[in-house]
This record gives structure tokens, sequence and C-alpha cells, in this order.
């Protein structure tokens, strides 16, 4: 790995950035009734002037925090009308989060799963959003569909076998459309290895990038291959992304679906 990316690569805990938010975090009492909802129902929350359609209380408080109190995907901009592209947008709050931080901005949200997505939908109505398209579609690198698991969840995930076959965007096709891109958000539960070596040539088009990368520790050659590619464009920051996880050398075997979890920060030098 060369040695300049380890110089710029800054692995610390999310702890660490957590900055002062303009947003109010979820109170003590709301949380308290959070935690005793079951998970399979809708429900609706409001939290200062949003309000919130969800099913599992546990991941909604979880990205809350991670996307409005630590304000993980906050950038800066001088664009007047900022365009951003949200590849794993789940049921909204990262959408909700990055019009709120720039109302003017255009927002392409790609979700695959029809559970995430019919919370989505009702989330950008229900905080009277405008200028999000919603795509109902996977990105990957081609658009002939792709095999998808639904858990109707943040694990919803492209495979190789399992699941039902959805619709696919050719995401370097799509952002080739695009001559500055403010903010690419790639957050696809595994499949962001493939989608990156695909839309390489598009990164020198992309101000502020954020992958978050899931692998396991027999798969180190393609966090140094994503890191090296980010790197030809972008300087990088990295944090931990689920500080959940037992330490590493106790992991092997039992740590669940992905061994490694982060969030890839990159910074245009262009």
């Amino acid at each position: 790995m060369d040695k300049d990316i380890l110089l710029k690569a800054i692995l610390s805990r999310r702890q660490n950035i957590r900055s002062k938010s303009a947003f109010p975090p979820i109170g003590w009492w709301q949380q308290k009734i959070l935690k005793h909802q079951n998970k399979i129902s809708e429900k609706k929350v409001s939290i200062g002037a949003l309000q919130f359609k969800y099913r599992s209380p546990y991941e909604f408080m979880h990205s809350y925090d991670e996307i409005f109190v630590q304000e993980l995907y906050r950038f800066n901009t001088a664009a007047q009308q900022p365009l951003i592209v949200d590849c794993g947008a789940n049921i909204g709050i990262s959408v909700l989060y990055l019009k709120k931080l720039h109302p003017a901005s255009t927002i392409h949200a790609f979700e695959p799963d029809a559970i995430n997505l019919d919370l989505l939908q009702k989330n950008i109505a229900l905080n009277t959003l405008t200028d999000v398209i919603v795509h109902n579609a996977a990105v990957w690198t081609h658009d002939r569909g792709v095999r998808f698991k639904s858990n109707n969840s943040q694990d919803s995930r492209i495979t190789e076998h399992e699941g039902e076959v959805v619709k696919s965007v050719d995401l370097s096709v799509f952002l080739s459309q695009f001559l500055s891109i403010d903010l690419l958000k790639i957050d696809i539960e595994g499949a962001e290895y493939e989608v990156l070596k695909h839309i390489s040539p598009q990164l020198s088009h992309v101000k502020n990038l954020f992958v978050e990368y899931h692998g396991n520790f027999d798969e180190g050659q393609k966090l140094l291959d994503i890191l090296q590619m980010i790197h030809q464009t972008h300087d990088i920051q990295i944090l931990q992304a689920d500080n959940t996880k037992p330490p590493p050398f106790m992991q092997v075997g039992g740590a669940g679906i992905f061994d490694v979890q982060l969030n890839i920060f990159g910074i245009s030098r262009l």
C-alpha cells in the first residue's frame, strides 16, 4: 500500500470527531418508547421540525444519531444548487439530512428494497421535500438487473445466488451525465468494491465521496484496491463504522456478515 495513503488516512472512532450539531438528539423519553417498539409495523415519530416513518426502532435510532447528531455526511460547498447522488438511501434519513443541510440541492436517491423504498417516499412527502429524484433500482456495473436479497432493513444487499432479480442502473453511465457531483454517497452493503472499480473514471468529477466499506479479514486486498482508486483523485480519511464489534483478534468467524466496516471519506484534490 502506498505510504502516502497511510499518511492521509486517519483511522479513529467516530466519537472523537463528534461535532456540535444544529439538530436535536432523540430525547431520553423518546428513546425509552422507541426501545420497546416492535420492528415490523410502520411507525412515525417527530424530532424537532422533522417527521420520520420507520419500522425498526433500533435502526432508526442508530441512523438518526449517526446522520443528524454526529453529522456523518456534513460537507461544505460553494455551489448554489449542489448535486448529490445517494446510493443506498434506505428509508431516507440521509436524504432528509442532506436537504436540510443544503435546501437548494438536487438529490438522486437509489433504493432497490421495496419496503425501504416505500418509507423513503413517505418520508420525502411527509417533510415536503422538493428536487429529490427517487430511483427504484440498485446501482451496479450494468443495467440488466441484479439479484438482490431484500431484508426490509439496512442489511438488504446484492447477492450472487439469493433473492430476486431487481432493476439495476449502470452507475458509471449515470454519473457520466454530470460535469460535477458535490457529494457521492455509496452505502450498498458489500457491493462497493465492484461498483467503485466500475466508476473509477468518474471519480475525478466527484468533489466529496463517502463510501461505507463492508469486508472480511481475508479480503484485505479489496480494501487496499479501493483506497488506491480513491487516492488517485482524493485525499482520504477513514473512521470506524461499527465500534460495537469485539476487538479484531476476537472477531474472526463470529462478527456477522462482515468482519470490517469502515467509513471512507474522499475529498477531491482536483
